[in-house]
């Protein structure tokens, strides 16, 4: 019984790992982008910028110029960001709006 108990225990670890990187390459990867809709959005509000510009800085401030095993890691929590302070799933950050 108790090397079953140990075996399943540590099956755990592949299968949460498995399944963040599941969740990630999903949510990363759907069709459509972001960025495309945040900057449609701002040239409907009448924003005269480079829609070029927009998108190279939209995709700085997201993270996504970064590579995407660094993406994956911020998004985890384990990697700092920008800002120096960790964020992510794993920290509980679930956003503003969920806390108020």
């Amino acid at each position: 019984m108790r090397a079953y108990i140990i075996r399943r225990l540590l099956l755990v670890v592949p299968t949460l790992l498995a399944v963040t990187i599941a969740v990630f390459m999903t949510v990363r990867f759907i069709p459509g982008s972001t960025i495309d809709l945040m900057i449609a959005e701002m040239m409907g509000a009448g924003s005269e910028a480079d829609p070029k510009a927009m998108e190279a800085y939209l995709r700085h401030e997201l993270g996504l110029d970064q590579p995407v095993h660094i993406q994956y890691l911020r998004w985890l929590g384990v990697a700092k960001q920008d800002d120096g302070r960790f964020s992510g799933v794993l920290q509980g950050d679930l956003g503003h709006s969920l806390w108020q």
